[in-house]
């Protein structure tokens, strides 16, 4: 993929951001989450309900809710089998639900069948 993706940053459709948070129009924002990959980005959307957060790094909700068992080791959140660096990955986890009022994680089955989310 490294080609295509050369390509398209070639061809001048792409925006490298060098900032933690970056405003693309007023209202969304991308956030710098490095668990996934060292530039994973999330974006969140101010919206009447608050802040929704859709995750860069491949998670579903139950990484956000462990269960008790998982809780009960002192885990808040369970980070993405595939990452850079599990302690960050974690950390990342942690800083993005507290950022956010309602989650989106990037891999959720749940968002694949709804038109919207409430």
């Amino acid at each position: 993929m490294a080609e295509f993706i050369e390509e398209v940053d070639q061809a001048g459709q792409m925006v490298h951001i060098k900032d933690e948070v970056f405003e693309v129009v007023p209202g969304i924002k991308m956030v710098h989450t490095p668990a996934h990959t060292k530039g994973g980005m999330s974006v969140l959307i101010n919206t009447e309900k608050g802040i929704a957060g859709i995750t860069g790094f491949c998670v579903i909700m139950e990484n956000f809710n462990p269960p008790n068992k998982i809780k009960a080791m002192g885990m808040e959140v369970i980070p993405p089998g595939t990452n850079i660096d599990p302690y960050l990955a974690y950390d990342q986890m942690v800083k993005f639900k507290n950022m956010v009022d309602i989650l989106i994680p990037l891999h959720e089955p749940m968002f694949s069948s709804v038109e919207t989310i409430p």
